[in-house]
């Protein structure tokens, strides 16, 4: 017995010794990884100095500690990214789908040296004030538009919602004339729908952010029912996610379960087990008993790819067109502060995976028919839908 105790004693001895000398070196290296960190940052405070006492011109310092941290943030993947506090806020533009404007499409006259409005958004301010297609701007707030950039022009328009605007106009056969609106919250629809061949749904879906799931089902029920008042019943739905880069991944979901009435939409996982998420479908879809169609080119990308890559594996879409983009992760906004002042960071958090299991990243979406589509094109009715596209339907 005493043998017995003692062995355990000994044992137990040892084990503490180690746990220990473990303990302790955790303790070590971690203090010593802290202290090569400091280090390191008072290494970019002396070399900042450096450059700002002896460099051959005068230059801001935050724009060498903006290359810094953009440099590192870089060294992560092609996907994590620093946003300035002018980029976030033009990134969150985007998410929203919306920003404070007047509700015009615009585009540079080069030939009348101006900005020309190419279409204006209904019930918009600048609907409301009677402006028109293809009315020339060549004046905001007074400075002339002859010289300005089509991306100037756009940012002395936009500002806070409420906010007053003065344009002066050019329109054919008379006078120039000034229009002041106020600025109004614009919502950008994402989605833009035609019918083809008579009874088929065609659906555009540009990019995924807050209204696009919302925005492509009012769509689909638009355009349903103007096949249906022409006396046709609707056959197939084409969804077309050609050059759509993506957005949030909540709005791949809701669009694939626009489509799926039950089943796995994708799945996410992180550094570490507890960070895996599942996306389920819900019952009840867009359509029922209709041919889907999904187009997709090598610049369809992170949500694009999880509505194709959900809706192949469960068979429910013919994929037609080229091998997709190949972003299989997901990115998450993280404000820095006070993120007006000091920005955001675009940080990858997890990685994506179709119902089967597949990793899609840096190898894309293969589509069931590979061919080369004509590009899409807004307002160009049925082009888009050449010979190869219709037997790919009639083989369904």
């Amino acid at each position: 017995m005493k043998i017995t105790i003692s062995r355990i004693v000994s044992s137990l001895f040892f084990v503490l010794i180690g746990i220990g000398i473990s303990f302790s070196s955790s303790i070590f290296a971690a203090t010593e990884q802290s202290e090569n960190r400091y280090q390191t940052i008072a290494l970019m405070g002396e070399v900042l100095e450096v450059i700002k006492e002896n460099y051959v011109r005068d230059i801001d310092e935050s724009i060498l500690l903006n290359a810094a941290i953009d440099s590192m943030v870089g060294v992560l993947d092609q996907h994590s990214k620093y946003y300035s506090p002018a980029e976030y806020k033009k990134l969150r533009e985007k998410t929203r789908g919306e920003f404070g404007g007047i509700g015009i499409r615009v585009s540079r006259d080069d030939e009348r040296k101006g900005i020309l409005v190419v279409s204006v958004i209904e019930n918009s301010p600048s609907s409301e004030a009677g402006l028109q297609d293809n009315d020339l701007i060549v004046a905001i707030e007074g400075n002339s538009t002859r010289s300005m950039t089509l991306a100037e022009g756009v940012k002395r328009m936009r500002g806070e919602v409420g906010a007053p605007l003065t344009i002066t106009i050019l329109r054919d056969n008379m006078p120039r004339f000034d229009v002041t609106l106020k600025r109004a919250i614009i919502k950008l629809d994402p989605v833009s729908a035609r019918v083809v061949d008579d009874d088929i749904v065609y659906l555009h879906l540009g990019e995924f952010n807050d209204h696009a799931s919302d925005s492509l089902k009012k769509a689909f029920d638009d355009t349903s029912v103007e096949i249906v008042n022409s006396g046709n019943q609707v056959s197939a739905v084409i969804l077309d996610l050609r050059n759509n880069p993506g957005g949030l991944l909540s709005e791949a979901v809701n669009v694939t379960d626009l489509f799926l009435n039950q089943g796995e939409i994708v799945s996410t996982r992180g550094r570490e087990d507890g960070n895996s998420r599942r996306f389920n479908a819900r019952k009840g879809t867009l359509h029922k008993n209709l041919e889907l169609i999904v187009l997709i080119n090598q610049n369809s990308a992170s949500a694009s790819e999880i509505v194709a890559g959900a809706l192949q594996d469960h068979e429910q879409a013919l994929l037609i067109g080229k091998t997709s983009y190949g972003k299989g992760s997901v990115q998450s906004t993280f404000s820095l502060g006070d993120d007006q002042v000091h920005g955001a960071l675009k940080l990858t958090i997890q990685n994506y995976y179709t119902p089967s299991g597949r990793s899609i990243d840096s190898t894309g979406i293969t589509p069931d028919v590979v061919i080369e589509l004509p590009e899409h094109e807004e307002g160009s009715d049925a082009e888009f839908v050449d010979t190869q596209l219709n037997e790919a339907i009639r083989q369904i």
